[in-house]
């Protein structure tokens, strides 16, 4: 502060002070512009895009009349189901179904693409509800499934982009409730990912190597993360290493495979930062460990 307040001004003492506090805002100004400038040439540089949070809607402006008018009858179709229907057909097709034992119950554009007698979904209540039971009192399911699957081949994400607010609450609602469902160490593991903070033995990062992946019903999604030689903090202060966590109990990894896909995949919807926020404190006492923990190793 000192060298805005002080020095600049002193060339300037013998002027009017209406001059003076001119050139202080326009210098002022001008610093705040390099900043903005600095921060968006330094991310685009380092290849770091800053996301707005939520759901992001594809812009649908630019269809043509006629697809335009298609697209408002499949979204007025879907807003005439019932509330749960509406919920279970956004989960089906954001690819986040899912069985109580992890098991397999979605499948690629198989029409209805989901086993409607062992799936599960997570709508506004935040509590798993059957989808089979949903499924059947969409009297239009079918007809708007096709619809929507016809519209994605003309611009993928078209009739979605009508439901953000309830996609908001959906997708943050489905991630809380699996992560909670999981053991600790799992939901530390996916905490620690999405904030970035793996590491190896040496202190390096062990979070800037992106994977992609696409689930079994052709839903596709990314992550940073070494789980093959990563560690994380997890909230109770112990360091853990990221893949043994899924054998710490017979049968684990199978059991939580796909919960930790579509946990990733919600990320991948509203961003990182959405799904953290979910779980304030643990995330807070992880970060605490592991800037103790880097302090440790960088020694």
């Amino acid at each position: 502060m000192n060298t805005l307040s002080d020095e600049p001004a002193k060339p300037l003492q013998e002027e009017p002070a209406k001059t003076a506090r001119f050139l202080s805002l326009k210098m002022v100004l001008s610093l705040v512009v390099g900043l903005v400038i600095g921060i968006v040439i330094g991310g685009i540089s380092t290849c770091i895009l800053l996301k707005p949070e939520g759901y992001q809607p594809v812009n649908v402006s630019d269809m043509p009349d006629g697809q335009q008018k298609l697209l408002s009858e499949i979204v007025k179709d879907i807003k005439k189901m019932p509330a749960q229907s509406q919920e279970a057909f956004l989960c089906e097709q954001l690819g986040l179904c899912f069985a109580s034992d992890g098991s397999k119950v979605m499948r690629r554009y198989a029409g209805p693409a989901t086993d409607n007698t062992r799936a599960s979904f997570v709508g506004r209540n935040g509590r798993p509800q059957p989808f089979g039971k949903a499924w059947k009192e969409g009297k239009s399911w079918k007809k708007c499934y096709d619809a929507t699957l016809q519209m994605d081949k003309l611009k993928e994400g078209a009739v979605l982009s009508f439901f953000k607010d309830d996609i908001d609450c959906i997708v943050c609602n489905t991630a809380k409730y699996l992560l909670q469902e999981v053991p600790d160490e799992l939901r530390w593991l996916l905490l620690a990912t999405l904030d970035k903070k793996l590491y190896h033995q040496d202190g390096k990062s062990a979070s800037e190597q992106m994977h992609k992946y696409s689930m079994e019903c052709g839903v596709d999604f990314a992550y940073y993360g070494d789980w093959e030689k990563g560690y994380f903090m997890g909230a109770n202060g112990k360091e853990i290493k990221a893949w043994k966590v899924f054998f710490l109990k017979a049968g684990r990894f199978e059991r939580y495979r796909r919960w930790c896909d579509i946990v990733r995949r919600c990320a991948n919807l509203v961003g990182d930062k959405v799904i953290l926020d979910l779980f304030p404190d643990e995330v807070e006492a992880m970060r605490e460990h592991y800037a103790k923990r880097q302090s440790q190793l960088k020694k």
